[in-house]
């Protein structure tokens, strides 16, 4: 199971950026990126129209503002809410307070994916072939502010290094220790890279694209394939099955502290990650396609966001009880009634 390969790695200070084009959804209202503000709990929602909404979920109250007029994607947001990554060509970092671009990638024909680590730390954007890699990614916005030096912004364009990862395909999936990135290639050859050991990755599996969850869990990892959906658990490191591998099936999934929330069909369920245990499940999500989680914690408040059909559900992860839901009508968001 386990193989070690070289990867190449060039640093370079010219221009990057790329072309991007994942297929175009036909609704302006889909959600193509969910997170939540590091800080305050607010839920962060990128649209496929260029628009992001902040919602309080306190309030149970949120605004739309349009971040790119030429109505190109949301793809990824900064754990901070400062900065977020447009499907536009080429592909721009921007600044959400104006919409401002702060970087633009000219070197990557064909975009794979945009994450940022759950601390903002980094920020990676990958192509078919190499990866950008910006350190300090929360400090990105400092390009819009007035007598930055040309060195200092051109430079930032470049991100601090690039990649050469062999073929990559669609989602990253990355952590903050290490950090360490999984991602796979066209044929589903899954590779985990700790960035803490440059040349060497670990070849981890091989299953059928498309892959639905691609995740890890401390050594655990989690894959799905869109053919079956089983999800996929075994020990990263040496490729042992854990047992609750053979039953579980998932459109979508997500790590949290708590557990592993697991969705499939209406249902959400948090499972524990060593023995498949069902912590809590509720059955009663929007009737659709899965369109992504996140997850907060501050002090003793532990919020999961789960986006099906692009409505969004709020829970408290510890006891699976609903907050609040949100779905986006033409401008506005609303706040729906919980059953």
């Amino acid at each position: 199971m386990k193989q070690w390969t070289k990867l190449s790695f060039i640093i370079a200070l010219s221009t990057i950026l790329c072309a991007a084009s994942p297929s175009k959804k036909s609704s302006s209202d889909h959600v193509t990126a969910i997170s939540f503000h590091e800080k305050t709990g607010q839920l962060l929602v990128g649209y496929e129209d260029g628009k992001l909404a902040r919602i309080d979920t306190r309030r149970k109250r949120g605004k739309l503002h349009t971040m790119d007029r030429k109505k190109n994607a949301i793809i990824a947001i900064a754990p901070n809410g400062a900065s977020a990554v447009l499907d536009s060509k080429p592909i721009a970092v921007i600044e959400t307070k104006r919409g401002k671009h702060l970087a633009e990638v000219s070197k990557i024909d064909t975009l794979e994916d945009a994450v940022y680590t759950p601390n903002g730390d980094y920020l990676l954007i990958s192509g078919p072939d190499k990866v950008l890699i910006w350190k300090d990614a929360n400090n990105l916005t400092s390009l819009s502010r007035k007598g930055i030096r040309l060195e200092e912004y051109l430079s930032r364009q470049d991100g601090d290094r690039i990649a050469s990862l062999g073929e990559m395909h669609a989602q990253m999936n990355l952590l903050d220790e290490g950090p360490t990135l999984l991602f796979g290639n066209k044929e589903g050859l899954l590779t985990l890279w700790d960035m803490r050991n440059e040349q060497e990755a670990n070849f981890i599996a091989k299953l059928p694209l498309p892959h639905t969850v691609r995740m890890i869990h401390g050594k655990i990892a989690f894959v799905a394939s869109q053919e079956d959906k089983l999800l996929h658990v075994f020990y990263h490191e040496n490729g042992k099955r854990l047992a609750w591998d053979k039953s579980i099936k998932a459109d979508d999934a997500l790590s949290t502290p708590e557990g592993i929330a697991i969705v499939l069909d209406k249902t959400i369920t948090l499972h524990h990650p060593d023995t498949g245990e069902v912590i809590w499940t509720d059955d009663a999500l929007a009737e659709g396609a899965s369109c992504g989680m996140a997850f907060w914690q501050q002090k003793k408040k532990q919020h999961l966001a789960v986006c099906q059909d692009d409505t969004i559900t709020l829970y408290d992860i510890t006891s699976g009880k609903k907050l609040s839901r949100y779905t986006r009508s033409k401008s506005t968001i609303k706040s729906l009634k919980i059953k």
